[in-house]
């Protein structure tokens, strides 16, 4: 995140909370979408059942991210630009939601593939 400082250190500790929490977030939804791929075309049932269950850690920080989101607007009322980077990590945190749902569905369609008979 590059902004320049705040005269409020809340303010500043809040935000380099919600970007370090947006990038938890991407790194584990690109983590569940490898899992699920391996899970998928290496047929590997440990992979797509670990994905399974890494998403309920996505589905928590997408619920964290939408408190400390709605805490900076309602406590800081930030405009401009900070607005915008506090709303565009709202946004992005339920896509990075959305990739771990998708990569569920991929481990679990891997997993009922991976028992029929090889092609």
């Amino acid at each position: 995140m590059n902004h320049d400082a705040h005269t409020l250190r809340e303010f500043d500790a809040a935000l380099t909370s919600l970007n370090t929490h947006l990038l938890q977030m991407a790194y584990k939804a690109q983590n569940a979408l490898d899992l699920a791929v391996s899970g998928l075309l290496q047929q590997d049932e440990d992979s797509a059942n670990q994905a399974i269950a890494d998403d309920e850690e996505l589905d928590e920080l997408e619920m964290a991210m939408d408190r400390e989101g709605l805490h900076l607007l309602a406590f800081f009322s930030p405009v401009a630009s900070d607005l915008r980077l506090v709303l565009a990590s709202i946004r992005l945190s339920a896509i990075y939601e959305r990739m771990g749902d998708e990569s569920v569905t991929i481990a679990k369609r891997a997993n009922k593939l991976n028992k029929r008979p090889r092609l």
